[in-house]
């Protein structure tokens, strides 16, 4: 009987390591409400292009600085390969996103600023290097096919500083918002 249990252990073990190795590696910080992997990648070059509406041009430029290259944006509503395209969905909640990476190209859909501004901060996580760092020039990026539906669990993410105290200095308190942004928290004390 003892030994039965502990084959059926071993194989229950097996079976959850092997699912673990099947599925990439991808931390992204929080951890978004539904994420479902895909096989292939899709590759940011500089045949690349940001195709946004008028509602998410700013955060169309935005992702153009930070992958400080010369990757072309453009007002546009087709549809095309090797493209990274932003769309307007008002079902979606106003901090909510869907991003969807295929061979083919990236799809950022949200209803708001917000919205896109948290699916790029996803995205950024999903690069294989810091994203401020990173210069399409002379290299490629390579980002793993995966479907993500997020929006916030609380509408209230806050941080509390108290400077009085413990003097941080102008520069400390600009990474520190940086680093709120990044994890999506959205209101500073």
């Amino acid at each position: 009987m003892k030994i039965k249990f502990l084959i059926l252990i071993s194989l229950f073990q097996q079976m959850a390591f092997s699912n673990l190795l099947s599925q990439p590696n991808i931390n992204i910080t929080p951890q978004p409400q539904e994420i479902t992997f895909g096989k292939g990648v899709f590759t940011i070059s500089n045949e690349t292009k940001i195709l946004y509406t008028t509602e998410s041009k700013g955060v169309a430029v935005m992702l153009q600085d930070g992958l400080n290259s010369k990757i072309e944006t453009s007002e546009s509503k087709r549809k095309g390969a090797k493209n990274i395209i932003f769309t307007l969905n008002n079902k979606i909640d106003k901090e909510g996103y869907e991003l969807n990476i295929s061979k083919k190209n990236i799809q950022i859909i949200a209803s708001t600023d917000t919205g896109w501004f948290y699916a790029l901060q996803s995205l950024k996580q999903l690069f294989p290097v810091n994203f401020g760092t990173l210069t399409l020039k002379s290299t490629s990026i390579k980002i793993p096919e995966v479907k993500i539906k997020d929006s916030p669990r609380f509408s209230w993410r806050a941080f509390m500083l108290d400077e009085a105290r413990n003097f941080k200095g102008k520069d400390q308190v600009k990474l520190l918002l940086d680093e709120m942004a990044r994890l999506k928290m959205n209101v500073f004390h």
